[in-house]
């Protein structure tokens, strides 16, 4: 809805034709539908806009709090407790929207992790990049090494899981956890 294509368009003048040359998709729509479809398009393009400053904040808890718990045992449950870490979450966020952002972009409580091979040192970083990775160990000794095809750096970062689960969550499953957790008082 936001490409070039349907900003250009004028009643079906962009639009139309791209149908047509759709690859094995004879649409066979009518100059008027084609029109009607583009009015429809652009009243899309006109609502996402309108709403991307609302006057009110948008109504996030529209899920289903049951459904949520439900998620939330599934795939949360094995790293999260609503008796311990999550205990009284709903109360700790007046508006929604912080706890929906905060579920959906934790942020980070445990260090990362490094460990690094040979010589079979693992502790939290204190520098990494693609050339030099430093760290300090439980007794506060500094290690620092070039980065080489010999050297093998594997990164535990304690936010992996909520990272992949980012091209996961469907709009669903988010309202539905957001729901959940806010009636965690």
């Amino acid at each position: 809805m936001r490409s070039p294509l349907m900003m250009r368009d004028r009643l079906g003048s962009e639009l139309g034709p791209a149908l047509k040359r759709m690859p094995g998709h004879d649409v066979g729509l009518s100059a008027t539908e084609v029109t009607d479809l583009t009015h429809f398009l652009k009243q899309q393009i006109e609502a996402t806009a309108v709403n991307r400053n609302p006057v009110k904040p948008l109504n996030v808890l529209t899920g289903d709090a049951a459904a949520g718990r439900a998620y939330f045992v599934g795939t949360c449950a094995g790293c999260h407790s609503v008796t311990g870490d999550l205990a009284g979450i709903g109360k700790k966020f007046a508006d929604p929207l912080d706890l929906q952002q905060r579920f959906l972009f934790p942020r980070r409580t445990k260090p990362q992790r490094v460990t690094v091979t040979p010589p079979g040192v693992a502790a939290e970083p204190v520098h990494i990049d693609d050339f030099d990775v430093s760290l300090r160990d439980a007794a506060g000794q500094f290690h620092s090494w070039k980065r080489s095809p010999a050297l093998r750096v594997v990164v535990e970062d304690p936010l992996d899981r909520h990272h992949e689960l980012l091209d996961v969550y469907t709009d669903r499953d988010i309202h539905n956890v957001v729901r959940y957790l806010e009636s965690l008082k």
